[in-house]
């Protein structure tokens, strides 16, 4: 046959395609079960009831695909369609995709908060975007403080930040509006 289960003592058990001497495309020891384990160009997928790519795994081109192959990124991408768009690399570790409307829902408790935050290795919430669904305020932060808050009544800037100015710009007019908070 094409492959062979092999059973080592100690419980580990490979599956291997013999296709050269050490190859085990699927692992199992006491600590972990490894798909791939020589770094062979070996894709994993499941399926699911109507879809034969629900996870798919790529060996080749180190991309998780969820509901497709992921053929998009360089990391988990998401897609129920096609679009026909490419990414920038900028920003392709996570890639939803879809032909119509896309999108990503975060979800949390009644009275409490949804966040995306922005950081580095000196901060890990400088920037970021927070929605309190217990005062039902949407935030934008930038550089540790809220900056823009969307409110049911309006829009707030620099909510208790005294020393914050406030300008718009228009076709290269940097004051077409501008408050010195100063």
């Amino acid at each position: 046959a094409a492959s062979r289960i092999k059973t080592y003592v100690g419980s580990l058990a490979g599956i291997d395609d013999q296709s050269s001497s050490n190859d085990d495309q699927l692992t199992i020891t006491d600590t972990a079960v490894v798909i791939n384990e020589d770094s062979d160009d070996v894709d994993f997928r499941v399926e699911s009831n109507g879809n034969a790519n629900m996870l798919f795994v790529s060996g080749g081109n180190d991309v998780v695909g969820v509901g497709a192959e992921g053929d998009l990124g360089v990391g988990l991408h998401v897609k129920s369609a096609d679009s026909g768009a490419s990414v920038s690399s900028d920003a392709d570790e996570l890639v939803i995709e879809g032909s119509g409307n896309s999108g990503m829902s975060i979800l949390s408790g009644n009275s409490s908060n949804g966040f995306i935050y922005f950081g580095d290795d000196g901060d890990n919430d400088n920037g970021g975007i927070d929605y309190d669904h217990n005062g039902g305020i949407l935030k934008f932060i930038a550089g540790g403080q809220a900056i823009v808050d969307f409110i049911s009544s309006g829009v707030v800037f620099n909510e208790g930040s005294a020393d914050q100015d406030f300008r718009v710009e228009s076709n290269g007019n940097t004051h077409a509006i501008f408050v010195n908070a100063g």
